[in-house]
């Protein structure tokens, strides 16, 4: 499956839940997960 950036996700399916998307990509079992935090400058 190819997966759109959330950003044009969002263009692409206009009034549909971005949350909710990003919870199905986050909790498929295939996603790892690998604890590693980005911090702003």
């Amino acid at each position: 499956m190819d997966y759109k950036n959330l950003s044009k996700w969002s263009y692409i399916n206009p009034g549909k839940d971005v949350k909710q998307e990003y919870n199905i990509r986050y909790n498929n079992p295939t996603t790892i997960k690998t604890g590693l935090f980005i911090n702003q400058f």
